[in-house]
């Protein structure tokens, strides 16, 4: 006996006639087991939530009560009569309504495809549910604010696999971009090395080639289908030879393509078993170094907890420094991979779990605020159809009908607008996509699982927010309504207030934030960070013909006329990720690397505050010569000039001279403080940066990579140093500019419900104001006398954002270890624009009351 999908099943019972519910379900049941047993569960599950919402229809459904049925036509088409012509005779009100909920449902939609792709990610493998991965603490050797790394010993996954028995499969794997030479044409791509068992872990489906033995050599590669076809078209690729950095390979299989939202992106997976380093750590009895990353998979009925807990006793054998760095190891499910941040060293296309769940409150507040649009005008319109619903319960209307048809109408409308949102949705997707950098679709379809949830969620929209307006209105008695006895007061006047205090607070909450996350960005670009980022072109150091040559090269780029100096780094100075233990001892936190050579004072501008930089050309000058910053000569108790000449044994274990000392510089995004840093000399480096003058920049930049491409088959590879800078913050602008695009449409949705209101307004008391000017009032006097109450609601709303919003952004300012401090007139700015808004909304209903002539307004009375 198999168990269809519960949330279907369950959906079914719900809305199924009591008298059809058990010989339907009977049949449902039956035809799904046949079809679990012909195409298997996977495809009957799917079949199943088919028939069901083809069951979803009014003969079926059960009846409201006892005497009421949905499946009433000629009611429901009198109701959908009424409605329309509602609509139609209220027009502005309409639209402002409609065009409301339609901005708040489609800024749901956008916020919600979002959540849901990155929450699909790596969902295609057929055994998602049971991949693992480990990664490891380090206690004490933080790096980059974190003692979390994602690499592991080489030699781990074939221990696990082969000394626990609830591990059913074990990988080892390496990620990277390399070159592969095939049909003498070179292609820079990014590939995965990884041992035999991979296929076993990642099911993937093979179009060629057996995953048994794709990957049992040395030599074998596996090839994407595009990339296969891209480097033999038509030929059977099967056999041909590519050739890469350890030797020919030759194809052993060919398999399909990732999707989109696929964490580990690759075009060929080669066997790991070329790699000579890692036969060497495969083998070692114990394990003194972490390159690898580990993945598995779990026999049935493990338990994950229970197979953590034993890896303690694992790393106290095998690890070699388990008593100076006791490491210990996590076993994450691979469903939270693409999540994962605040791991050194990991790999993969990452998302951030923090920015859904701001997205995801966003989406829900944006959705309130259009609700609350709906509520407010619904409430004022009421006035309108008191005497309706007074003539209906005359004629004998009951108080549960009035509310069915007020819900009803409420329906209606949230569906409309849902259609329209998915218009609106499907324009503006791509737009979204480029800000989130991702390429996303609708694809509704594909997710059956997602319609109830869609249309729950338009329906709920739709019953909060006609709740109100239909029990107040079904509650009226006929006899005070048809004499007109209908007060203001009850007219949901104070729940109209309550709620435009609701909508600013929120939005003006929106505004401020933003606002100081610009200032913050701001902030950012324009801080001294004591290093020069600018003219400064950084070009990477690929193939060993390069590397070799890189003095020479050095020496050509310095001899380009508009180039003014030339310096090799190990790493982008304002991203220095290498690092070591300050102490000997393996105490006393982390000291981070970076080896140059003389230039780079000449290339970066760095201050030198005592003594001197590297120089191998100085006859005193030898290999354990080194420079500090500022920082790291105060943390060693020292003043720059008195840390001249001092001796210093860090965490590599080797003694130092140090002969200068260097200004602090910002070497991390201003998340972080600055921490010590030692700068040493090595030859074989990673960059080279380039010092260029302005002008001429294109002609210089043609120079480096025709000079470059003399020395390598790789692509040229090259980064100006601000531009890398900027991609340090990439997902605060992100951040910013996302939650700026909400903050506007929260203004516009609520800026609509208030121009809705201050119409209303304007009609409803047409003749007040008409005896107003008749008696001597001026446009100034009846803007003042319409617009004072809607703005001190508006201002109260402002009092209520501001201790909301400090409290709020002062959280999301505290992940920053340089900052604003937020100044009271951002504050001010926020709700003096809030308010300057609803003025000239609330404004241009009331002078266009005021210009009405009198004698058109009072002709009736």
């Amino acid at each position: 006996m198999h168990n269809p999908p519960k949330l279907f099943l369950h959906f079914f019972r719900w809305f199924c006639h009591a008298d059809l519910q058990k010989p339907i379900e009977g049949d449902l049941m039956e035809l799904y087991e046949e079809r679990v047993k012909d195409i298997g569960k996977k495809k009957a599950d799917r079949k199943f939530k088919l028939d069901v919402l083809q069951l979803f229809r009014p003969s079926i459904i059960k009846p409201a009560d006892g005497t009421y049925r949905l499946n009433n036509y000629g009611m429901l088409k009198n109701y959908f009569k009424v409605t329309v012509r509602n609509l139609l005779r209220q027009k502005l009100y309409s639209v402002i309504n409609i065009g409301g909920l339609s901005i708040g449902i489609a800024s749901f939609l956008l916020i919600f495809i979002y959540v849901q792709y990155e929450r699909s990610f790596d969902k295609f493998y057929p055994n998602a549910d049971n991949i693992y991965n480990i990664y490891q603490q380090q206690p004490g050797n933080h790096s980059l604010g974190t003692d979390l790394y994602a690499v592991t010993p080489a030699a781990l996954a074939s221990t696990i696999e082969v000394e626990y028995p609830e591990i059913r499969y074990a990988t080892t794997i390496l990620s990277y971009s390399t070159l592969l030479e095939a049909k003498d044409e070179h292609h820079f791509k990014q590939v995965i090395m990884a041992d035999e068992h991979f296929f076993n872990v990642f099911k993937h489906t093979f179009i060629a080639g057996d995953p048994k033995t794709a990957l049992n050599t040395a030599e074998g590669i596996v090839l994407t289908q595009s990339f296969a076809k891209k480097l033999f078209g038509d030929e059977d690729p099967i056999g041909k030879e590519i050739k890469f950095w350890a030797g020919p390979a030759y194809v052993t299989g060919i398999i399909k393509d990732q999707p989109k939202n696929s964490s580990i992106k690759f075009s060929a997976i080669l066997s790991i078993q070329a790699s000579e380093y890692y036969r060497s750590e495969r083998i070692k009895e114990k394990w003194d170094g972490n390159s690898y990353y580990t993945f598995f998979t779990f026999e049935e009925a493990a338990d994950p907890v229970a197979f953590e807990k034993k890896l303690v006793d694992l790393l106290a054998v095998r690890w070699m420094y388990s008593k100076e760095i006791p490491n210990k190891y996590f076993v994450d499910p691979f469903s939270k991979f693409h999540l994962r941040d605040s791991v050194n060293e990991d790999f993969g296309t990452k998302g951030n779990a923090k920015q859904l769940s701001l997205f995801s409150v966003i989406a829900v507040l944006i959705l309130s605020l259009a609700a609350i649009n709906y509520m407010n005008l619904a409430v004022a319109r009421s006035i309108n159809r008191a005497k309706e619903v007074g003539l209906r319960k005359a004629i004998g209307a009951r108080k549960n009908q009035l509310v069915f048809q007020f819900l009803t109408e409420s329906i209606f409308l949230s569906v409309l607008a849902f259609l329209i949102a998915l218009g609106i949705t499907q324009l503006s997707l791509p737009i979204f996509g480029s800000l989130v950098e991702r390429q996303m679709e609708i694809g509704l379809l594909n997710e059956l699982n997602l319609i109830p949830f869609l249309f729950i969620t338009v329906v709920m929209l739709g019953i909060i927010s006609g709740s109100y307006p239909a029990l107040f209105m079904s509650s009226l008695k006929p006899v005070h309504v048809l004499k007109g006895r209908l007060g203001r007061r009850k007219s949901g006047g104070k729940l109209q207030k309550l709620l435009i205090i609701c909508q600013y607070s929120i939005s003006i909450i929106m505004l401020i934030c933003t606002l100081i996350v610009y200032q913050q960005m701001r902030f950012i670009s324009e801080k001294e960070l004591g290093i020069s980022k600018d003219q400064i072109v950084v070009v990477r150091v690929r193939g060993n013909e390069m590397r070799e040559n890189i003095e020479l090269i050095k020496e050509r780029f310095s001899n380009y006329s508009n180039v003014q100096s030339v310096s090799s780094v190990s790493s982008f100075p304002t991203n220095i990720q290498s690092s070591t233990f300050f102490n000997a001892d393996w105490t006393g936190g982390n000291i981070y690397r970076l080896y140059t050579d003389h230039q780079f004072l000449d290339v970066f501008e760095v201050e030198l505050l005592a003594g001197r930089f590297l120089d191998s050309d100085l006859p005193t000058s030898n290999e354990k010569d080194f420079v500090i910053n500022e920082t790291a000569a105060k943390a060693l108790g020292w003043t720059a000039e008195s840390a001249i000449g001092q001796e210093y044994i860090n965490g590599d274990g080797d003694q130092k001279n140090i002969i200068g000392v260097i200004a602090d510089f910002h070497m991390h995004s201003l998340h972080m403080p600055i921490e010590p840093l030692v700068i040493g000399k090595r030859d074989l480096l990673r960059y080279i940066s380039v010092k260029i003058s302005t002008g001429k920049i294109a002609e210089t930049l043609q120079y480096l990579q025709e000079t470059s491409e003399e020395y390598s088959n790789y692509p040229f590879d090259y980064q100006f140093m601000d531009n890398h800078f900027d991609q340090i913050y990439k997902e605060d602008q992100r951040q910013s500019q996302l939650l700026g695009f909400f903050a506007l449409l929260a203004m516009l949705i609520a800026g609509l419900g208030l121009f809705g209101l201050a119409a209303f307004e304007a009609v409803q008391n047409q003749k007040e104001v008409g005896i107003r000017k008749v008696l001597g009032a001026t446009i100034q006097n009846i803007v003042w006398i319409f617009g004072r109450k809607f703005l001190s609601l508006v201002t109260i709303g402002f009092l209520l954002a501001v201790p909301i919003s400090w409290f709020l952004i002062n959280g999301w300012l505290q992940n920053f270890a340089y900052r604003i401090t937020p100044s009271w007139w951002i504050f001010g700015l926020g709700g003096a624009f809030a308010i300057l808004i609803a003025f000239l909304t609330i404004s241009s209903q009331s002078i266009k009351a005021a210009l009405v002539n009198p004698v058109e307004s009072l002709k009736n009375e």
